[in-house]
C-alpha cells in the first residue's frame, strides 16, 4: 500500500505537463516583453516581465523536484 503522502507516477506525469505548459506560456511572454510594440504614451510593462522571471524561476524548481520524484519513483 502506497504511503499516503506518496504521489503515483501517473499523478507525477499530470504535474509535469501542467508544468510544462505553464513554462512555455511563461517563456513565451518572457521572450515578446521587450520586443512588443507599445502606443507611445503606454509606459514600459518591465515589473510585469521582473514577475514573469520570478514565476519562470519557481515553476523551473518546481520541475526540478518532480523529475526527481519521477527518477525515485521508477528505481523504488
Amino acid at each position: 500500500m502506497p504511503h499516503p503522502f506518496s504521489l503515483t507516477l501517473e499523478q507525477v506525469d499530470t504535474i509535469n505537463l501542467s508544468l510544462a505548459r505553464a513554462m512555455a506560456i511563461v517563456q513565451m511572454l518572457a521572450e515578446c516583453g521587450p520586443e512588443r510594440r507599445r502606443e507611445p504614451d503606454e509606459p514600459t510593462p518591465a515589473s510585469l516581465f521582473v514577475v514573469m522571471q520570478v514565476v519562470q524561476d519557481e515553476l523551473e524548481s518546481a520541475q526540478e523536484v518532480m523529475g526527481t520524484l519521477r527518477k525515485e519513483g521508477q528505481t523504488a
